[in-house]
């Protein structure tokens, strides 16, 4: 029965009995259950807790002063599962297939335990307005879900205006139905919308609201007196939206076409409440010297100070405020993928934080790299060459483009992930964790449909997991290599790539694309386009001369290649020159000084 269960939740197991036996209880019970799954405290369990404002010593305590000390000598074997806590055990199971998850976790044990209405913990629950379906939800905005009936039913499925909500602009409307549903209301008010908004700190009505001088705090206070209950306990199942929330949706969805937008995001939303002037949501904004056309006139402001097709302007607060408010045409819209960006590096905004230089001299490689991934059919890319040439400066700067929209036709709006293989695969020590794994990542890379995969080395795909009934992983994401669920980058070196893809059968799935060795002059223009960026990180100033040496130093060192190796041979240089300069003044790296870090860098002779 314990076999698809989890470390964590085997460990929440092993706590229950010896809450049991601090009790001196001869079996184990769904309160034993509670307390070790709140002992453990760190599964998602305990983050869906707190995200529901559960005090775990509250709800603990409440459960310990129903439990009395039994008379039971301590049990040095197995306790049994009393019936109602198999019954807890049997329901994660079924809610791990509801939401088809192969493996149980503390989650599912939390779905299992709140689907028992009796004992202490549900009374203290259903005092905090906690439900089966909220948590259920939280969940799934945590991890997603496969079948679609688990999704959160926040209107119907063939709601053309939900359809279009960007991801922040969603986030909203979940936060407003849960809001509501945490405060007994039997449906999804425009106050409960307004809530929402305001709690969505990414969007761009939060962008909005600061630049027009709204007190954010102060109008989420003057809003919440209308966001009453209106049952005694709270309802159960998802909530409705009423006919007001309705109609600020399809007012929404109008505003966003008249701005030619396709997306309806957060200042779509907030600038529709305000417009629709007979709700609470619209007078408290009102109240706060709000009008409608002073709001329409700020998001058009903010647009064109975000465009995005160039990128996050200077000044913008979050690259997720561009993919709330940016045409279609500019972006597509986003989907969560947590499976994906917790196995993956998204590499345009890794690029954006650590400021790294564009790269030259590479258009024609980069060119026919877009061309290929614009293929109908198996759009994967095998870019081959020697180390040190810049396969992965190809990837990097295709990233870039795809961010910017420059040069990259459909692929505008894609975010280019580095898939961290060795992080998927480790920790799969049971048989199916790889292959879960694999298939929640590829049904991710499905939905989102805007995606291009990048592995670095062609050999982790012949990764094999802990276990020895694990496939491995060009089997496991057999869909993502073969093109099926996204375009795919793999590098390798000449040597591996053939050998490797032919032993996995997938040398029919890539196209080889070659990143020559530059010739000395296109090289050295690449390691300059590196040459201010090296000069500011060790304050120090590189002469022409520098970068000649450092080119022809380049070409002599064995088993390197241009232009990594003449930009290493730079970088140590600078680091050399600097670490040794006089204090006060600004060092020079010359000629002289690279052929030093030459002499250095080459191995003594035998």
């Amino acid at each position: 029965m314990f076999d698809r269960f989890t470390d964590r939740a085997r460990k929440v197991l092993g706590l229950s009995r010896e809450a049991a036996q601090r009790f001196r209880h001869d079996h184990i019970d769904a309160e034993h259950l509670w307390l070790s799954l709140l002992a453990e405290g760190r599964g998602v369990a305990a983050r869906v807790l707190t995200t529901l404002h559960v005090d775990p010593k509250r709800l603990r305590d409440a459960i310990e002063r129903t439990l009395s000390e039994g008379s039971a000598p301590a049990a040095a074997g197995q306790l049994p599962f009393t019936a109602r806590a198999k019954q807890v055990l049997e329901d994660a199971i079924e809610e791990a297939h509801r939401l088809g998850h192969r493996n149980i976790g503390t989650e599912h044990l939390l779905l299992g335990l709140l689907r028992d209405r009796t004992g202490p913990a549900a009374a203290t629950l259903a005092g905090l307005g906690v439900t089966l379906e909220a948590a259920r939800d939280e969940i799934v905005l945590l991890l997603g879900a496969t079948p679609r009936e688990t999704r959160p039913a926040l209107s119907p499925p063939d709601d053309p205006v939900f359809d279009r909500l960007t991801r922040p602009a969603g986030k909203a409307v979940f936060f407003a139905r849960r809001d509501a549903q945490r405060r007994g209301c039997h449906e999804v008010r425009t106050e409960h919308l307004l809530l929402g908004l305001l709690e969505v700190e990414e969007g761009l009505a939060r962008a909005v609201l600061t630049q027009l001088g709204v007190d954010v705090a102060r109008l989420a206070t003057a809003v919440e007196p209308h966001a009453h209950r209106d049952l005694e306990r709270p309802p159960a199942g998802h909530l409705p939206l009423a006919e007001a929330a309705r109609e600020v949706l399809a007012l929404a969805g109008r505003e966003a076409e008249g701005m030619e937008h396709r997306l309806v995001g957060t200042a779509h939303l907030l600038l529709a409440l305000l417009v629709r002037g007979d709700s609470p949501a619209a007078r408290a904004l009102g109240d706060a010297g709000q009008r409608a056309d002073d709001l329409r006139e700020t998001i058009v402001d903010l647009l064109e100070a975000t465009p995005g097709l160039d990128g996050p302007a200077e000044g913008t607060r979050t690259p997720s405020a561009i993919v709330d408010a940016t045409p279609a045409r500019a972006i597509r819209p986003e989907r969560p993928t947590p499976t994906l960006d917790a196995y993956g590096l998204d590499v345009a905004r890794a690029l954006e934080a650590s400021r790294r230089s564009a790269v030259v001299g590479r258009d024609a490689v980069l060119d026919r790299v877009v061309d290929v991934l614009h293929r109908r059919a198996r759009p994967n890319v095998l870019l081959v060459g020697p180390p040190g040439v810049g396969k992965t400066a190809v990837v990097d700067e295709l990233a870039r483009r795809c961010a910017t929209g420059t040069d990259a036709g459909r692929l505008a709006g894609y975010r280019v992930v580095r898939l961290d293989v060795p992080a998927l695969v480790a920790g799969t020590k049971y048989r199916g964790q790889l292959e879960e794994r694999a298939r929640v990542l590829v049904a991710e890379l499905r939905r989102a449909g805007d995606v291009v995969v990048h592995v670095e080395d062609v050999r982790l795909l012949a990764t094999s997991g802990f276990s020895a009934e694990s496939l491995k992983v060009a089997e496991a994401l057999g869909p993502l290599v073969r093109g099926e669920a996204a375009a795919t980058i793999v590098t390798a070196s000449a040597e591996v790539a053939g050998p490797t893809l032919e032993r996995l059968g997938l040398a029919h799935c890539f196209t080889p694309i070659e990143v020559a060795e530059p010739e000395p002059a296109a090289a050295r223009a690449m390691v300059a386009a590196h040459r201010e960026a090296l000069a500011a990180h060790h304050g120090v100033e590189v002469t022409d001369d520098a970068l000649d040496v450092a080119i022809a130093g380049g070409l002599t060192l064995v088993g390197r290649h241009l232009p990594s190796s003449a930009l290493d041979l730079l970088d140590e240089t600078c680091a050399r020159v600097a670490r040794r300069g006089a204090a006060g003044a600004r060092p020079v790296v010359d000629a002289t000084a690279v052929r030093a870090t030459l002499v250095a860098a080459r191995p003594p002779e035998r």
